[in-house]
């Protein structure tokens, strides 16, 4: 059997990602490399692990599901960090149209019978570096957790990511663009 991985995400503005991309150059210039440095700014919602027999029936589902989705606005506000994973992130909040969105994706891996290979994220934010060293995480936590940053924007579809299952996995490639209803 087969398996294709998907990454279900949100994109921001290209203002937002073009901030994203040079905090993690600002952090690679003072930490220096991490695992996330070249990945392209997003909030995962969701990644799939599925038969690569059942991608066409789960996306098309998917789009039925979501095109009656309308667009929300996803609010950005200061740094965190996660203790675990030793990430430090963009703080993001979202209204109850994301909501709606978490509870249509839950639907849908419900529909597909995807119990333990499909994780729903439960706090949204915007990964700046990850996986980091602990002496590096506590001091990049006390340099960012300081740092002021707000933006907005508008959430009008969600990018599905595709890759090969492999325990050696391969890059990610955008698969399609599901576009939400406007409000």
């Amino acid at each position: 059997m087969t398996l294709t991985e998907f990454l279900l995400v949100l994109s921001p503005s290209e203002e937002i990602s073009e901030y994203v991309v040079n905090e993690k150059r600002n952090f690679k210039n003072e930490f220096g490399s991490f695992i996330s440095e070249k990945s392209t700014p997003h909030i995962t919602l969701s990644n799939v692990l599925i038969n690569q027999e059942r991608t066409d029936d789960f996306l098309s589902q998917l789009s039925n599901r979501l095109q009656n989705m309308p667009n929300f606005v996803v609010y950005i506000s200061g740094f965190g960090s996660f203790y675990g994973s030793n990430t430090i992130h963009l703080n993001v909040s979202v209204d109850k149209a994301y909501q709606k969105l978490i509870m249509g994706l839950l639907i849908h891996k419900s529909t597909f019978f995807l119990r333990k290979s499909c994780s729903i994220i439960d706090k949204p934010h915007l990964t700046i570096a990850r996986r980091l060293k602990d002496s590096i995480f506590e001091e990049a936590k006390e340099t960012y957790i300081s740092k002021e940053y707000s933006s907005t924007f508008i959430a009008n579809g969600l990018t599905v990511l595709q890759r090969p299952y492999s325990k050696n996995p391969v890059k990610w490639k955008k698969k399609c663009f599901i576009q939400f209803k406007a409000a």
